[in-house]
């Protein structure tokens, strides 16, 4: 019967110490060597062909003690994991130490496991943080301005189709720029857009004289106005009031995501963890990732962007590392908050919004979808679970 013993090692791994038994060893070895046979090249045998015991002629007594250590690790591996390392992550060490004939196999697995978190009071943090939130206020001033921002997105349109359009949220989608929200005063104020096949008698403007003396146009603020963006707006006033919505509902998130932000930093601030190395790099390629998708729609790769900043992607890395580990640590936190209050997701919910990542990414595959769903549908309750603290 196989022997283990345990070792906390630095980082958040473990090292396990085993002995497997001869006569446990021995029994893989009709396997081991079909295994090594298959690979063989012999004269008068096809490759592939070559009988066991042919076979056991040409290949070193050592090879086929190894192969056999290779076939009983695999057949324990998930028992030794389960039982001393439940939490392990990523791909583990394994080294075999001493093996020979009728001798027990003695061998090393050493392999990274989810760190040991202590939170600190996160419900008393949550709670004192709430107290700094703030009525959101939108003033007409604002809306007005965004109204403005407008005019100036329409003017000089007359002359070439628009191809913008208005959706019931609110947000607009313009063929030449990427999609957008109305947002506040800081962002780009996209509100909505002419309607499709509008015209000069359906979109009255007016002009100004520019600074180089050439003519600017602008649309005139009124019911019409209103009226190119679709038929769910009839009059200006319904303009507006789709602006006041999606304005305030930019500001309250902003506002709330600035709590939840201070939330979070007070809590990795407090909590104690001693963070694996395969989380932080793990995360940092994450990063990568992400940029490089991002610089991908400017035409620009990360390593042209790392010589235009005149840094090599080593030295960009070792820049990321402090918000990596700040990332780590906040998701670490919200997954063992979200264990401690027993926050449930809800699987249509789940299922539904796969389906709806299916249907933007095509060659999406199921499974990241669900995990990646999994995780920000568990985040949002998690962060829920604390604004109501």
């Amino acid at each position: 019967m196989a022997t283990y013993t345990k070792k906390e090692l630095e980082n958040s791994r473990v090292e396990i110490i085993g002995t497997i038994p001869y006569e446990d060893l021995v029994i893989h070895e009709e396997i081991a060597l079909a295994r090594l046979a298959k690979e063989l090249e012999v004269d008068g045998f096809r490759k592939g062909q070559v009988p066991p015991t042919t076979a056991r002629k040409y290949i070193q007594d050592l090879a086929i003690l190894e192969a056999m250590a290779e076939e009983a690790l695999m057949k324990e591996y998930g028992d030794i994991i389960k039982i001393h390392a439940p939490d392990a992550i990523g791909r583990p060490d394994i080294n075999i130490t001493k093996i020979a004939r009728d001798n027990p196999m003695e061998f090393k697995v050493s392999v990274t496991v989810m760190p040991t978190i202590k939170l600190p009071d996160y419900k008393k943090i949550a709670k004192d943080e709430n107290k700094n939130k703030k009525e959101v206020v939108l003033t007409d001033e604002e809306v007005e301005k965004s109204l403005a921002e407008l005019q100036k997105m329409r003017m000089g349109k007359n002359d070439k189709e628009d191809k913008t359009h208005v959706h019931e949220d609110g947000s607009v989608h313009d063929e030449e720029h990427n999609e957008k929200e109305t947002t506040q005063e800081q962002h780009p104020t996209p509100a909505l857009p002419l309607a499709e096949g509008g015209s000069e008698a359906t979109n009255p403007r007016l002009t100004k004289e520019g600074a180089g003396g050439g003519e600017i146009t602008l649309p005139e603020l009124n019911d019409e106005f209103a009226q190119s963006f679709g038929d769910s707006f009839k009059t200006l006033d319904d303009l507006k009031n789709k602006i006041r919505e999606n304005m305030l509902r930019e500001k309250e998130m902003i506002a709330s995501d600035s709590i939840r932000m201070a939330i979070g930093e007070k809590i990795i601030e407090g909590m104690l963890v001693e963070l694996p190395d395969l989380l932080i790099d793990g995360e940092i390629e994450r990063m990568a990732y992400r940029m490089e998708s991002d610089l991908a729609n400017s035409g620009m790769s990360l390593d042209e962007y790392a010589k235009m900043v005149n840094k090599t992607m080593d030295d960009i890395k070792v820049e990321w590392r402090p918000s990596a580990e700040k990332r780590v640590k906040l998701q670490l936190a919200l997954d063992e908050i979200a264990k401690l209050e027993n926050i449930i997701l809800d699987a249509e919910q789940i299922n539904k919004e796969v389906e709806q990542l299916k249907q933007m990414y095509k060659d999406i595959d199921p499974l990241r979808a669900k995990i990646y769903v999994e995780g920000q549908l568990k985040n949002e309750k998690t962060f829920e679970f604390l604004d109501a603290q």
